[in-house]
């Protein structure tokens, strides 16, 4: 696996008691440019209520990679970036790949394509902390990307609830936006929450591209499996 690849991570409420996963609110994508010199943070808010976010310019990322779509809209594009820019698409653990194949019909080209061209980087990220006797105290992203990279530091989550706290922004942002279709008549709070949530995203995405370029440079291609 070389350095160009796509790293994408998904926001919203976890999976049900009832073993329902509900679609995610939006989703984060690290897209490499074409002529290699830094890479561009593109957004698809999947729910109508959070298209204020797609124009707010003071929002991490720019607006002409923001966009309010369906998930296969989403998907679509992602892969059309992907065949322009020869890469995989990365995530951390198998919950993209679970949201796409609980929410896209199995026959579904935009599934199928995505099916190819992922990659989830924890397994091979974690034997390479054990392979060099690391020790990390769970195995969510951040501790495992601090574990590797000590120096690493990602933004903090929203600051609204306890527990779930980018679940809890998602839901009170999607209230936001089914009462003001504007986004200059959200409140400060709630553009505040966008900010830290957005960031929140876009850090994940980042730590999710430091860990596969980590792996890649420990692993020969035919070990990345």
């Amino acid at each position: 696996m070389s350095k160009k690849h796509i790293c994408i991570d998904f926001e919203g409420e976890g999976k049900k008691n009832s073993g329902e996963r509900p679609l995610p609110h939006l989703l984060g994508a690290l897209v490499p440019r074409l002529d290699g010199l830094g890479k561009d943070y593109y957004l698809f808010l999947l729910r109508e209520e959070l298209a204020p976010i797609e124009r707010a310019a003071s929002l991490p990322g720019r607006t002409e990679f923001r966009r309010t779509c369906t998930l296969a809209e989403a998907v679509a594009h992602l892969i059309d970036l992907a065949e322009e820019r020869d890469c995989r698409l990365v995530g951390y653990s198998i919950h993209e790949l679970s949201v796409i194949q609980a929410h896209l019909p199995e026959r579904s080209a935009e599934r199928k394509a995505f099916e190819l061209r992922w990659y989830n980087v924890k397994k091979k990220a974690n034997a390479l902390r054990k392979r060099r006797g690391i020790d990390a105290p769970d195995d969510k992203l951040d501790s495992l990307v601090r574990a590797l990279m000590p120096k690493h530091k990602s933004p903090p989550p929203p600051k609204c609830g306890s527990k779930g706290r980018a679940a809890e922004a998602c839901r009170q942002l999607t209230t936001a936006g089914a009462k003001n279709k504007r986004w200059r008549s959200w409140n400060p709070r709630q553009k505040q929450l966008a900010k830290e949530l957005l960031a929140y995203n876009k850090g994940d995405c980042v730590a999710v591209w430091k860990l596969v370029n980590r792996v890649a440079a420990n692993y020969r291609v035919a070990e990345l499996r």
